[in-house]
């Protein structure tokens, strides 16, 4: 079955989300192989989405999610 799970931005509180399979979600929250292995068919940004709402991220205070909009704004380094 699939669920769309959801993240807000911590800059600027902008909801982003994405759909995952919810057998591949908890393998993922079980920690049962990384993010790119369990998600390969999601781009980059979609995976922040999904490491957002890991278990062990959801409440954490060290931990936020940005979207894309902020990302751009802080722009490349490169």
């Amino acid at each position: 079955m699939m669920v769309m799970i959801e993240a807000k931005c911590m800059a600027c509180g902008q909801s982003e989300d994405t759909t995952v399979d919810e057998k591949d979600m908890n393998r993922y929250s079980a920690n049962d192989g990384y993010v790119q292995t369990v998600f390969p068919e999601h781009t980059p940004a979609q995976r922040e989405i999904i490491i957002s709402n890991h278990p062990r991220n959801v409440n954490n205070p060290f931990s936020g999610f940005m979207c894309s909009d902020c990302w751009a704004q802080i722009g490349d380094p490169g």
